[in-house]
């Protein structure tokens, strides 16, 4: 299959931008003042972050984990990267709180990340290099640690892509490991133990603590979070 080269150098450079950063972020060399333009993007008819979210709305989604309660009134499409959403949201949550593990959850879902991103960005490549040999691609996946082997002999080439696919199928069942280790702890985590009646009982004594009545409905999740902290110092 033939590609049209302005086409292919609109596929080239931000592919080749995207695995250099993936290299950095599995080395843990990449600086945080130069993020992907798309991470620092969020869909504005979703909560994103615990000063935002009302307090409600988060109980809802520890009880239920119906994902629709990101949504911001009057919204209606949830985006594909909800779970995410809800990861990072759920994640702030625990450092508000200065919870003993959420130093580690942090750390895992780091990892997670850059596993999603390893795999997107190599996978696109492999289907790149099926049809047409970059060298700025095949140098960056080398970079990763991925050898494309002899550019002149395709039976060659084509075997070497076929180990790199392979290999990347042990990174994907690392994902699947990680990703559910993350569900059971957040499952099986602490005061999030199915017990519905938690935000309700700790809401009450808050209540009484602060000499009003906590509205969850107008409470963000950060507010709370500053409550609950002086609550229990």
């Amino acid at each position: 299959m033939k590609i049209k080269k302005n086409l292919l150098r609109n596929i080239v450079k931000p592919l080749t931008r995207l695995l250099h950063y993936t290299s950095k972020a599995e080395n843990g060399t990449l600086s945080q003042s130069t993020p992907l333009k798309s991470q620092t993007l969020h869909p504005s008819n979703t909560y994103t972050r615990c000063n935002e979210m009302p307090l409600w709305n988060f109980m809802q989604i520890i009880e239920t984990n119906n994902l629709y309660w990101l949504l911001k009134p009057q919204c209606t499409d949830l985006p594909k990267d909800a779970p995410e959403i809800w990861e990072g949201i759920f994640l702030e949550y625990l450092e508000l709180t200065g919870d003993a593990q959420f130093r580690y959850m942090i750390e895992l879902t780091e990892k997670i990340e850059s596993l999603r991103l390893k795999i997107t960005a190599v996978d696109a490549s492999l289907t790149l290099l099926e049809n047409y040999k970059s060298k700025p691609i095949i140098e960056a996946l080398l970079e990763m640690g991925y050898k494309v082997e002899d550019m002149k002999d395709w039976d060659t080439y084509f075997l070497s892509l076929q180990t790199i696919q392979k290999r990347l199928g042990n990174s994907k069942m690392e994902l699947r490991i990680k990703q559910k280790e993350f569900e059971n702890l957040k499952k099986n985590y602490g005061k999030f133990k199915n017990d519905s009646n938690f935000f309700t009982k700790v809401l009450n004594r808050l209540s009484k603590h602060q000499g009003y009545r906590v509205d969850p409905l107008i409470t963000t999740v950060a507010e709370f979070a500053l409550m609950f902290n002086d609550y229990i110092k």
